[in-house]
């Protein structure tokens, strides 16, 4: 599972971090936090934010796949599609903190840029940051998904007709891959991995599946 800080909203002013300064045991509630960060959840209630408020925060494991294929005929046409779903895994947005000139997602535009502006989404920055540096659940989100994988319609002329021509079978068909994928995760792909054996459910950014279309003819003779 992923074991990181949980969070609960955004510092929105310098007052608050002061406040919060103000109470802890040693002066310093949150190092390194600024107004605009996100705010970390103190676990082990020792007054300040430390490594010993780490939790479980996802797991990238499935609760449920399933897949589905669906066929059927009807008169000189054919069908046919099958599709994958995973459901319950959670996915790291890992390319974001490793890389400052990733792309984000346009989720930032959201972003916190002053007091009241956003309790979700912290500041942008372009270095080091609480945010980027330490991991928590605001990488992580649910990254469930219903993929069409594949879908195809054919036409097969009726033998007769083509019999006069010295034919025996003519089919055309037009077909898609990878033509959907019904997902809330804001990732490339929520099927990404690196197939490392401890690779599960993070996102380095890999290029997602491509959609390809595509058409055939089969000719018996």
């Amino acid at each position: 599972y992923f074991y990181g800080y949980e969070t609960d909203g955004i510092y929105q002013t310098y007052q608050e971090l002061v406040e919060l300064n103000a109470s802890a045991p040693d002066g310093v509630y949150h190092e390194g936090a600024s107004a605009g960060d996100l705010k970390f959840v103190d676990k082990n209630g020792n007054g300040y934010i430390d490594a010993g408020d780490k939790t479980y925060i996802g797991d990238p494991i499935p609760e449920y796949t399933m897949g589905f294929n669906l066929g059927f005929t009807y008169k000189n046409f054919d069908f046919s599609s099958s599709a994958f779903a995973s459901i319950g895994n959670d996915m790291v947005r890992d390319y974001e903190r490793k890389d400052l000139r990733a792309n984000i997602g346009a989720y930032m535009l959201d972003r916190w840029q002053g007091s009241g502006t956003s309790n979700s989404v912290p500041r942008a920055e372009s270095g080091a940051s609480i945010n980027r540096d330490n991991f928590s659940d605001f990488q992580v989100e649910d990254a469930s998904f219903l993929r069409i994988q594949n879908v195809q319609i054919g036409y097969t002329f009726d033998q007769n007709t083509i019999a006069k021509i010295g034919m025996e079978k003519v089919r055309v068909y037009f077909s898609a891959n990878n033509l959907h994928t019904f997902t809330d995760y804001q990732g490339y792909d929520p099927s990404a991995s690196s197939g490392d054996p401890i690779g599960a459910g993070i996102d380095k950014g890999f290029y997602p599946n491509n959609r390809s279309f595509g058409a055939g003819l089969n000719v018996t003779f």
